[in-house]
């Protein structure tokens, strides 16, 4: 699958899409296929380091969270 995935902080150089593989859904978790996606000002904000002092994940990660699409497989709860 496709994504946009952050490596570092710093500007447009620090994420980029890629190939990713496919992730297994956990107990409380869905797959979804999606079919469209955006990005908003938090995700650049995030990608800046501005958000350094609510949260601190493991580099790297994947960005966004605005989509539309289909459910493909749900976790077990």
């Amino acid at each position: 699958m496709r994504a946009y995935v952050m490596s570092r902080y710093g500007g447009h150089e620090a994420a980029h899409l890629q190939d990713v593989p496919v992730p297994k859904p956990q107990a409380n978790d869905l797959l979804i296929r999606v079919h469209a996606a955006g990005l908003n000002p938090v995700d650049y904000k995030f990608r800046e380091g501005g958000l350094k002092a609510l949260y601190r994940p493991t580099l790297p990660i994947v960005l966004g969270s605005e989509l539309s699409g289909t459910v493909e497989a749900r976790g077990a709860a």
